[in-house]
């Protein structure tokens, strides 16, 4: 696995779930109080800027084991959109589901 493209992913992936727990968050807060409009504005800034960060930390994650982004990116892409319960097991199956072109025979 290239450590390059392992760091990236690590820090792509857990920005992306502290952005969508935050979106979460926002939105139970949205019965203290919190006006409508700034839970409107923030939770579509929040989701849709932790899908993205997601998304792009699977693809690198996917580049670490040896795939090209554009591999693998369409079997993620289509995960996250039919499966969104289940997101989180994306980085996982890519850990342990795909086999890893970069290591030695």
């Amino acid at each position: 696995m290239r450590q390059r493209y392992k760091n990236r992913a690590i820090k792509l992936i857990s920005l992306g779930i502290l952005l969508n727990v935050a979106f979460i968050v926002l939105i139970i807060l949205r019965k203290h109080g919190i006006p409508d409009g700034v839970v409107a504005v923030g939770a579509v800034v929040l989701g849709a800027v932790g899908s993205i960060l997601y998304v792009q930390g699977c693809v690198a994650l996917a580049e670490a084991k040896g795939y090209t982004g554009a591999e693998v990116v369409a079997i993620i892409i289509i995960s996250y959109c039919c499966f969104l319960p289940l997101m989180i097991f994306i980085p996982l199956v890519l850990l342990f589901g795909i086999r890893d072109k970069t290591s030695d025979k």
